[in-house]
């Protein structure tokens, strides 16, 4: 670095100081000696030149070691602001971090999400056809036990039926059989002649049993004595051994 002479006039005198720093710098430099003097020189009277240089000297003195004090107090206050910076920086990258993991989770559990809805939404529709197949089943089977019910009902109605009519057949053959047997045996008690070896018919009509229908005559069962026919005109029967005993 180049070094420049500056010539400047402290406290009356002429010097020329040799500095890196530029003119204008080390002028600024010489103008505030020059006043720090006149201060000194003012305050203090009694003193000389170099009486006065020394005091400023001082003041300039304790205005660095101020400078520094306030300096270092800077220097620990901006350490431990870089503490807490570097602090925070650190506390700043866990917690992006734990942002990154947060966002990885949460991409997983977006992902298990939608494979959750889609699982759901396949459930969804199996419920919904198996609801439709059941109530199709369910359907059928009502259907079927309808039918079922109906065609026993049918069945029970037409088997009683059934029965009413063979108990009508049966009744009407009943009724036709005691209709038919009735005529038949007053026939045959009529077609019936009793025995006779003479006698006029209307004799016979006479002395022929009277039966009412349904009832049998007790004369013809009860045997008459030979004398009683005897009376009545006919002759014994010689197949009748009761006639043979009274004959004797």
């Amino acid at each position: 670095m180049k070094n420049n002479k500056v010539a400047v006039y402290v406290g009356g005198r002429r010097f020329i100081l040799v500095s890196s720093e530029s003119e204008e710098y080390v002028k600024n430099i010489a103008k505030r000696v020059n006043e720090k003097i006149g201060l000194v020189t003012k305050s203090y009277t009694q003193l000389d030149a170099r009486g006065c240089a020394i005091m400023a000297a001082l003041d300039f003195a304790d205005d660095e070691q101020k400078a520094l004090g306030k300096k270092a107090e800077l220097v620990h206050q901006a350490d431990k602001i870089l503490k807490q910076a570097d602090k925070q920086s650190k506390q700043i990258i866990e917690l992006k971090k734990q942002n990154a993991e947060l966002d990885k989770k949460y991409d997983e559990l977006l992902e298990q999400f939608q494979d959750l809805k889609k699982k759901n939404s396949n459930l969804t529709a199996q419920y919904n056809e198996l609801k439709k197949f059941l109530d199709k089943q369910v359907g059928l089977s009502s259907s079927a036990e309808n039918a079922q019910k109906n065609s026993a009902e049918k069945n029970s109605a037409e088997k009683i039926e059934d029965g009413n009519n063979q108990n009508a057949q049966a009744a009407e053959k009943q009724k036709s059989a005691e209709k038919s047997s009735k005529p038949a045996r007053s026939d045959n008690n009529r077609k019936k002649p009793a025995p006779k070896i003479s006698g006029s018919k209307k004799s016979a009509e006479k002395t022929a049993p009277q039966q009412s229908e349904g009832k049998i005559d007790e004369s013809i069962i009860k045997p008459e004595s030979a004398a009683d026919i005897m009376r009545k005109g006919y002759m014994p029967l010689r197949q009748y051994s009761l006639f043979d005993d009274e004959n004797k």
